[in-house]
């Protein structure tokens, strides 16, 4: 996972730490702390099994579904709220905004993510969620 607060415009291999997932806690190794959505992250990896990469931003995707609610960045409820729009465990390719927050991408091949930086937009001030 990528290591908290971290500028990720310039992340590269030293901006991760390694994490262990031990059902309701997640172990992490050195001095750095991973982001604080880490636990939130393994468990969409581990729900979906065609997913090789997440992608978390304080952006929104255009013409995506949004969550319904505003959760705070790190609380577990992103992960229901995200299963409830893809139940199907094979799912990947896919992205959410998650209301008030960002959005977070689930991607099989970094050919989707690639395709998919052209549909970013700004959050809008004060946020309605109309584009």
């Amino acid at each position: 996972m990528s290591k908290r607060n971290i500028d990720k415009t310039i992340i590269n291999s030293q901006g991760f730490v390694e994490v262990k997932d031990e059902e309701t806690i997640v172990k992490y190794f050195g001095d750095l702390k991973p982001s604080v959505d880490t636990p939130v992250q393994i468990k969409l990896f581990n729900r979906y099994q065609n997913v090789n990469y997440i992608v978390h931003g304080h952006v929104y995707v255009k013409d995506t579904m949004i969550t319904s609610k505003n959760i705070p960045c790190g609380f577990i409820e992103e992960f229901d709220e995200i299963k409830k729009w893809f139940p199907d465990e094979k799912a990947s390719n896919f992205a959410v905004n998650l209301k008030g927050h960002g959005c977070i991408l689930l991607a099989k091949d970094l050919k989707w993510l690639e395709e998919t930086k052209s549909r970013l937009v700004a959050r809008p001030f004060p946020e309605d969620c109309q584009w």
